[in-house]
């Protein structure tokens, strides 16, 4: 990871700590909303690579109905490139995630789980207050984490997008 001096201008606004841990805490909302257990750990490294990559936050389902595995065999080609994806945002995840630890944004319980104090209607207005693609990365953040939370386990969603630990 290149020191945030020398960062390309793109890279260090769009991926920047603060953005990032905003995304990841949205999720965690809407994890918690069905498993108050909070965000698996595991998990977070998928969001960013679901809601930074235009085409998949533009190509998520309406509704967290919507089986996961239906979604995958029927959009297959956004899982082409997903792990290559997921490798490249995985050290702003983990930035993001220290971030919000550090600024008491998020937290992770002992079993590790992501929790945050902030709840839906905290998200809601979060998305509101923003407009283009920054309110539309949050609301698929906390989409995404509210679908997770449907979804199955860990292993079993992971191994639907192609991603090993």
């Amino acid at each position: 990871m290149l020191p945030w001096h020398k960062r390309p201008i793109e890279i260090a606004t769009l991926l920047n700590p603060s953005f990032c841990s905003s995304i990841l805490s949205a999720a965690a909302v809407g994890y918690s909303e069905t498993d108050e257990k909070g965000l698996p750990l595991a998990l977070s490294f998928l969001v960013l690579p679901c809601v930074l990559h235009r085409q998949t936050r533009k190509g998520l389902p309406k509704t967290n109905r919507t089986s996961l595995a239906a979604w995958l065999q029927e959009k297959s080609n956004l899982k082409v490139g997903f792990y290559e994806r997921t490798l490249s945002l995985k050290p702003f995840t983990r930035e993001g995630l220290v971030f919000g630890l550090s600024q008491e944004i998020v937290r992770v319980t002992n079993d590790g789980n992501i929790v945050t104090e902030y709840t839906s209607k905290n998200v809601k207005n979060w998305i509101s207050q923003l407009k283009d693609e920054t309110g539309e990365c949050i609301s698929k953040a906390y989409f995404v984490g509210r679908w997770f939370a449907l979804s199955g386990t860990v292993e079993t969603i992971i191994a639907l997008w192609g991603v090993s630990p």
